[in-house]
């Protein structure tokens, strides 16, 4: 979450992970990966906010409270609990965290 423009081979997790913000080449062509990583590199105009947006996206859905929240609401549905409140769901993840 460096908040640079990534390039990757256009793959189904690469996708998951980038959504739109992630320069995809075609995947196994050297010429096709070589382009975007020019593209990174030397075309600003093109890459300017891609590189926040990822940042952005990274924070919202796999920085360590959010993963946490999830893995709570997930283990809670399984066993047929209601979710729990945004506060009290967040105190969970801070005591696991300590």
């Amino acid at each position: 979450a460096m908040g640079l423009p990534t390039v990757a081979f256009d793959t189904p997790v690469a996708r998951e992970y980038l959504s739109y913000y992630g320069l995809l080449a075609e995947r196994g062509n050297a010429e096709s990966l070589a382009a975007k990583l020019e593209t990174a590199l030397f075309d600003a105009a093109a890459t300017a906010n891609l590189g926040e947006r990822l940042r952005q996206r990274a924070q919202q859905h796999y920085e360590w409270a959010s993963a946490g929240e999830r893995i709570v609401e997930t283990y809670a549905a399984l066993r047929g609990e209601l979710p729990a409140s945004t506060e009290q769901r967040v105190e969970r993840v801070t005591s696991v965290e300590a």
